[in-house]
């Protein structure tokens, strides 16, 4: 198989089993971050998880995260469009597992916004 089929199959793979066991945890245990949320905000998102998580927080990130150090490019809104042709051709490998994801998140999402 190509390349980007053998790591499109195991995303899915490695989703799907992370999924199958965090449904099995009580939803009071698990705390979901969104990454769009994370991105735009992310002290806010931190702000709000560590407590969550019994952790305190004291550090300022700013409006955007700092680069790891083995970040090959700057980060951009459309930087995945580069490759969108290859995405496209893998897109069905995934979409069952990124869907299932999506959902999951925001179900988690809404279960500790009404507990709060």
């Amino acid at each position: 198989m190509p390349l980007p089929e053998i790591v499109a199959h195991q995303w899915a793979i490695t989703t799907e089993t992370m999924l199958d066991d965090l449904e099995q945890i009580p939803d009071q245990r698990v705390h979901v971050v969104d990454y769009g949320s994370f991105l735009a905000s992310p002290q806010a998102e931190m702000e709000s998880l560590a407590p969550a998580l019994g952790l305190g927080w004291d550090r300022q990130l700013g409006p955007s995260l700092p680069l790891s150090k083995v970040t090959v490019s700057a980060p951009e809104k459309d930087k995945w469009r580069r490759i969108e042709p290859t995405i496209n051709t893998i897109w069905p490998i995934v979409e069952k597992a990124d869907a299932r994801a999506r959902e999951f998140v925001a179900r988690r999402r809404a279960a500790t916004r009404a507990a709060a």
